[in-house]
């Protein structure tokens, strides 16, 4: 992947592996879905009972397995599925899901 903000003369054009990108955030949702007290911040579990918080639980933790073992058009459906967007910054990798 490359990526230019502004024209060609003002910043320097850089490259990063696709691999390398989809490395990071297979780790990350993998992390975000297996960690109750992170999932339940960002989908602001308060604005769920605690049946259908429980049924998130369950189905982050079966979905952060699936991200471990799937094949790779599996984790591209998943992948699609649960990221907005992704941006790649000088220091992180940003996540929109």
């Amino acid at each position: 992947m490359s990526r230019t903000d502004g024209p060609a003369k003002d910043k320097p054009v850089w490259g990063v592996p696709a691999g390398d990108i989809e490395s990071v955030v297979i780790g990350r949702l993998r992390s975000l879905l297996l960690d109750d007290g992170e999932l339940l911040d960002a989908i602001g579990a308060n604005a769920l009972d605690a049946v259908a918080l429980d049924a998130a639980l369950v189905e982050a933790k079966q979905t952060a397995e699936l991200l471990g073992s799937a094949l790779p058009h599996e984790l591209r459906v998943i992948v699609q599925r649960l990221v907005k967007r992704v941006e790649v910054q000088d220091a992180c990798v940003m996540l929109q899901i």
